[in-house]
């Protein structure tokens, strides 16, 4: 599912209506909107997080 986002431009503002659209296109055909819905909104190739370093788990090695 894909939902629009709006962007806030002046009424009469041609120039920056026709540029936004221009950006949005060139985004589209280049991958770049489709590679941020993966990573951001289907989670997909995301790295897991490795947990923080430690002075009881890394030096002491305490806990595991």
């Amino acid at each position: 599912m894909k939902v629009p986002l709006a962007y806030p431009i002046a009424r009469h503002d041609q120039a920056l209506a026709s540029f936004i659209n221009t950006w949005i296109d060139l985004k589209r055909k280049d991958g770049t909107i489709d590679t941020l819905f993966n990573y951001w909104v289907l989670g997909r190739d995301a790295a897991p997080r490795q947990p923080r370093w430690s002075i009881i788990r890394n030096v002491l090695h305490w806990v595991e």
